[in-house]
């Protein structure tokens, strides 16, 4: 089995994908899985699209065709705000206090 990431530019902004390419005794299976981050309203989520056809055959729907029917048929769209990490506070130098760790002697 190998695994390739699909082509970025073959995907809708912010989606992700991974394809698998499968070999049997008697043929070649590809499978495509699509990742998105959705937003519908404030619901935040992840869609995802898996498809798989023997290689050198015609497949009757490709996964991008089957994640914006997904997106479609949710009311939802495709969120790539959500594979932004926030930003992380830094801490400012001489601004942490210190704690005693063992109580004060009479």
């Amino acid at each position: 089995m190998a695994i390739s990431t699909l082509e970025p530019g073959s995907l809708p902004k912010g989606a992700f994908g991974f394809r698998q390419r499968a070999t049997t005794r008697a043929s070649v299976v590809v499978v495509d899985m699509v990742y998105a981050p959705v937003k519908r309203g404030d619901q935040q989520g992840i869609l995802m699209i898996r498809t798989a056809t023997t290689e050198g055959k015609t497949s009757p729907q490709d996964a991008v065709g089957l994640l914006n029917k997904a997106l479609h048929r949710a009311n939802a769209h495709i969120d790539p705000d959500q594979l932004t990490a926030p930003a992380q506070p830094t801490p400012t130098s001489g601004s942490a206090t210190a704690t005693p760790t063992s109580p004060q002697t009479p």
